[in-house]
């Protein structure tokens, strides 16, 4: 199990969020509850074919147990997920997603399929010899260039600083992130700044089994 807490610049908890995984090391449930003023506490159950080539994740209000969404994603023989379903509480198909992966399954292109089948948008991804992404841009349905992010890396290969331009609004912006890790190299606490003001404090507790 992996679990998130997430705080403000004040030191208010907004966010929480748990993962736990099945005997294969595949994700089983999921648990987010978002504190400010929101309030949304939700729940995502993942369900795998035999194969596990295939699974349907639901999405549920934990104190209702309403159903929100559904999606349903299929993978590639190396366990990439190359295409997702995304229906709404009605099980009407509301958007899919295909993506495309490289030698390294390296995520280098997405297309975001509105109801007609019409492409919303399309990313473009580059990435390192150590898998690590570099530079990604976001095309609209026109297939113009609305955001491209560039992102600089530590030495325990997790990202460091991110700058990222919006063509909409001809706007900059750089985010930085600082790490504390555990003996096993896994970042336990992290600090988000944008433009130099710190605005998210996360902590992360990891189970390890042997």
């Amino acid at each position: 199990m992996i679990s998130e807490v997430k705080a403000d610049e004040s030191g208010e908890v907004i966010f929480k969020k748990s993962n736990h995984y099945n005997q294969n090391g595949k994700i089983d449930s999921l648990s987010f509850e978002m504190l400010d003023s929101f309030k949304v506490r939700n729940k995502s159950v993942f369900k795998y074919n035999e194969e596990e080539k295939v699974v349907t994740k639901t999405t549920l209000n934990k104190d209702t147990k309403e159903i929100k969404d559904i999606s349903i994603s299929y993978f590639d023989n190396k366990d990439n997920v190359v295409k997702t379903i995304r229906k709404n509480k009605e099980g009407k198909i509301v958007k899919h997603i295909e993506r495309k992966f490289d030698e390294k399954n390296n995520e280098i292109e997405s297309k975001d399929f509105s109801i007609n089948g019409a492409v919303g948008k399309k990313t473009i991804r580059k990435f390192d010899s150590n898998s690590l992404l570099l530079n990604s841009k976001e095309f609209n349905h026109n297939d113009e260039l609305v955001r491209e992010t560039t992102n600089e890396y530590n030495s325990y290969l997790d990202v460091i600083n991110s700058k990222s331009f919006t063509a909409n609004f001809n706007q900059n912006s750089l985010t930085k992130h600082e790490y504390k890790y555990d003996e096993n190299n896994n970042w336990i606490e992290l600090k988000y700044y944008l433009f130099d003001k710190l605005t998210t404090f996360s902590k992360r507790q990891i189970e390890y089994f042997e």
